[in-house]
């Protein structure tokens, strides 16, 4: 009996000098802390992950045990998460996760994790020791923002119309005769015309766009529908074209 009672006292007192470094635990919640979305509408659907890793020692399993989700809005509870009473949902050195898909509204959302670690000795001693409680909380914000604005810009066919060949490039994608594009308001593109065309049975060369910018490359900005396109005339500044129709 005395060296039953010996045996538990050393394995106790060995238990107690480990307990600083049987549990490497920590939580960690998905999306980071203060994390910010944006949205046009009124919320977005943000998977939220919950991870709680431990590591144990050599002669005792350490556990998390009764864990618990916390959801917050602006302050509010609005649902907790509870594991089954003293049961281990994060086992020596694995990872427990929970996961899950939440609609979440304009403003300011909290995610708290609380989990409480335990230490055991061997098998066949049923003693547990509570070592501490481990939680973490994360800020989710989600912004509302204007919704985008979008114009119709048309790059329209040349001036005169062109025999054939790719006459424009248009934010670096070779272009025949333009086209509509549906642009944000505020972004900028770039148009590049060609140096010369083949119309009419003419090398005509480029003068300037509609709007009287004289440069074959330039930037533009979407503040409105709006239609360009390149004009190009003879060495002499004629359009021969128009003699022949």
């Amino acid at each position: 009996m005395k060296k039953q009672y010996l045996l538990i006292l050393f394995l106790l007192c060995l238990m107690l000098t480990q307990t600083s470094s049987i549990m490497a635990q920590s939580i960690t919640i998905t999306p980071a802390d203060q994390t910010s979305f944006n949205t046009y509408g009124s919320g977005m659907n943000v998977d939220i992950t919950f991870s709680a890793y431990g590591l144990c020692s050599t002669l005792f399993q350490g556990q998390f045990r009764n864990f618990e989700i916390y959801y917050y809005v602006d302050g509010v509870q609005i649902d907790v998460y509870h594991s089954p009473d003293n049961y281990p949902v994060n086992t020596c050195g694995l990872s427990h996760v929970y996961s899950t898909a939440r609609y979440l509204s304009i403003g300011t959302h909290y995610f708290r994790a609380v989990a409480k670690s335990y230490t055991t000795q061997p098998p066949g001693l049923d003693l547990w020791l509570s070592v501490s409680q481990v939680e973490q909380e994360n800020r989710i914000y989600i912004n509302q923002i204007p919704q985008p604005v979008f114009y119709d810009v048309t790059i329209a066919s040349t001036d005169p119309e062109p025999t054939s060949g790719n006459n424009y490039i248009i934010d670096g994608v070779n272009s025949t005769n333009g086209g509509t594009f549906q642009w944000e308001q505020g972004t900028s593109h770039t148009l590049v015309a060609a140096s010369s065309i083949n119309a009419c049975g003419y090398t005509l060369n480029f003068v300037r766009w509609n709007d009287g910018v004289t440069s074959q490359s330039r930037t533009i900005t979407v503040t409105g529908n709006a239609t360009y396109y390149a004009i190009y005339r003879d060495k002499y500044g004629n359009n021969p074209c128009i003699s022949l129709e």
